[in-house]
């Protein structure tokens, strides 16, 4: 089974703006199971996109910790499978999060590794001849680093 940004929109009640806290619990639920699900079928992109909006609801629900919690999983999926654009969108996303929450170094990081996605999405010549797979290794070590 694959999972379109259609489909998991469609899994969800509504717009997350809108829910009510009922609505983002059920849709939450759901989300988990079908999470189950795309891990089971080893399907990193039905993964990465269920991860994605089950931030979102978190942080509709004010709960930016478990928000950067699941986009830091959605980052490792992407960043092991060389999903480089989905990687820097990540890294940026994780930047604001931690930004917004006063931690400041965490956001830092998280900016400088988005732009050094960004400078090898610009430079694709610049990958050693592996391919991205050393890029994503470079990108991935310094994740470690963020959690303070």
């Amino acid at each position: 089974m694959s999972f379109s940004s259609d489909a998991i929109a469609n899994l969800c009640s509504s717009d997350p703006q809108t829910l009510t806290s009922d609505q983002v619990s059920h849709d939450l639920e759901f989300l988990r199971a079908t999470l189950t699900g795309a891990e089971a079928a080893n399907d990193h992109q039905g993964q990465i996109l269920i991860l994605r909006q089950m931030a979102t609801l978190y942080l509709q629900k004010q709960q930016p910790q478990q928000a950067s919690a699941l986009i830091q999983m959605a980052l490792t999926i992407a960043l092991k499978q060389g999903y480089q654009q989905q990687a820097y969108d990540f890294q940026r996303q994780l930047s604001t999060l931690y930004k917004a929450q006063h931690n400041f170094e965490a956001a830092l990081h998280h900016l400088e590794a988005a732009e050094e996605i960004a400078s090898e999405l610009r430079h694709p010549e610049s990958l050693p001849l592996q391919g991205q797979a050393g890029s994503v290794a470079r990108t991935h070590g310094k994740i470690g680093r963020a959690h303070v």
